[in-house]
């Protein structure tokens, strides 16, 4: 018999993504976990004729099936009990300890106390979405108030998320109601332990386990209930020449043989949100319109994440988005060549488009504030060391918007641009851009 139970958050993702159009779909009550392709564990099948109420919670009215139970791709084990055999199974059907519903609510329980209820796929991970609970035997702990349960979801031999649902006594036979996870995701297994006593009202029964299996395997966990990359992205506009390119692409919504990709449209830069550890400041994402060659995705799907469950519906596809490696140019002077942005007064500014790379190094310098390549007053301007490093030449009249140079020896060279005015005054940027060249 049952003696006693031991009581016991644009952000994207850092890999190349294929972004499609979403819509909220919450506002439609319709839409739901329910409609979705999710899976229900139904334990009917564990159904045994015979039981009455003289019996009550002796062994003879428990159709016992082992330590451990097999159903639906998942294994249940029985473990850690320390009162007896570890022993699976359900009420027959003629017990008053049976949960109300027929063979329909035939669920799976522990007869004995403190038994650890583990649960188990075959392969792969799973979302956990519900379950169905009730109290283990008819009356129990005097047929009043509620008692806890928890579920542990594991993922990777770890425990990633716990929570805790108050399962309400009756005073009569036992009654399933469903309860609802958060958070479970990705998992690999989750166990639950059966705690307290039949006479203080700790001991339950659970059947009808909405679950959907995950075919990728689980990531690494971010968060308590999370287990997604976890670097965050900050998204922004830019502007830049098309580039034709035409890709395969497949994920899991579709195979597309020939995507034509458009210009890009968005740099999203790893971010620190709420001041959480960003391990990757390294990896970029650029953003390209995909033009032609791939089709709606027309899913509804269910995205969690650190700021809730939702229930969204997938259109059109949008963009790629490529990883790579981002670098500022070199500025100097008036930082960007921009005549709004710049100094006031005559700013001499300089950007490189390179600072370093393997002889021979070619680079190519913009002279930032526009006005010096058309200003009358500019008599000559030059571009290299100063004196004493090594006088650079001085060519006449303004210079032009920009010059390519190269570098063909390894060395570190300090490039300033210079020019000087009719009326005699001069200037040069400041600081000099260092050309590394290894």
């Amino acid at each position: 018999m049952l003696q006693r139970f031991v009581h016991l958050p644009i952000l994207v993702l850092g890999l190349t993504l294929a972004f499609s159009s979403v819509m909220a779909a919450q506002a439609n009550p319709s839409v739901s976990a329910e409609n979705l392709n999710i899976e229900t564990l139904n334990f009917s099948s564990l159904a045994h004729a015979g039981g009455d109420a003289a019996m009550g919670i002796s062994p003879s009215a428990f159709h016992g099936v082992g330590n451990s139970y097999s159903q639906a791709g998942f294994t249940f084990t029985a473990t850690d009990n320390p009162w007896g055999p570890q022993t699976l199974g359900t009420w027959m059907d003629g017990s008053p300890n049976h949960p109300v519903g027929r063979r329909k609510a035939t669920p799976l329980t522990a007869y004995y106390a403190g038994t650890k209820i583990t649960a188990t796929p075959i392969t792969g991970s799973f979302d956990l979405i519900s379950v169905d609970l009730a109290q283990w035997a008819v009356n129990q702990g005097g047929g009043a108030g509620s008692f806890p349960v928890t579920f542990h979801g594991m993922r990777g031999g770890r425990e990633v998320v716990r929570q805790t649902f108050q399962v309400h006594r009756v005073p009569k036979s036992p009654l399933l109601s469903s309860y609802r996870f958060k958070g479970f995701t990705n998992l690999t297994s989750f166990y639950v332990i059966e705690e307290g006593t039949y006479a203080t009202g700790y001991g339950f029964q659970l059947n009808n386990i909405v679950f959907r299996r995950n075919n990728a395997s689980p990531a690494p966990p971010q968060g308590p209930n999370l287990a997604v990359n976890p670097t965050h992205f900050h998204c922004y506009q830019v502007e830049g020449a098309s580039k034709t390119n035409r890709v395969s692409l497949r994920d899991q919504f579709q195979t597309a043989p020939e995507v034509l990709l458009g210009r890009p449209v968005m740099l999203c830069a790893p971010a620190q949100k709420n001041k959480e550890e960003l391990k990757d400041t390294t990896t970029h994402l650029l953003c390209y319109q995909t033009v032609e060659g791939a089709r709606p995705a027309d899913r509804r799907v269910i995205v969690t994440n650190q700021f809730g469950e939702q229930v969204l519906q997938v259109g059109n596809s949008q963009l790629l988005c490529v990883p790579g490696l981002k670098r500022v140019p070199a500025m100097t002077g008036g930082g960007v060549c921009s005549k709004a942005s710049a100094p006031q007064g005559d700013p001499v500014a300089l950007v490189a488009d390179t600072t370093a790379g393997p002889a021979p190094l070619t680079v190519t310098f913009t002279f930032c504030e526009t006005k010096w390549s058309s200003h009358a007053d500019v008599r000559e301007w030059s571009l290299g060391p100063l004196p004493p490093a090594g006088a650079s030449p001085r060519i006449q009249g303004p210079p032009p918007s920009t010059k390519t140079v190269v570098f063909p020896d390894k060395g570190t060279y300090n490039e300033k641009f210079c020019v000087w005015k009719t009326d005699g005054t001069e200037g040069c940027s400041d600081p000099a851009i260092a050309i590394v060249v290894h």
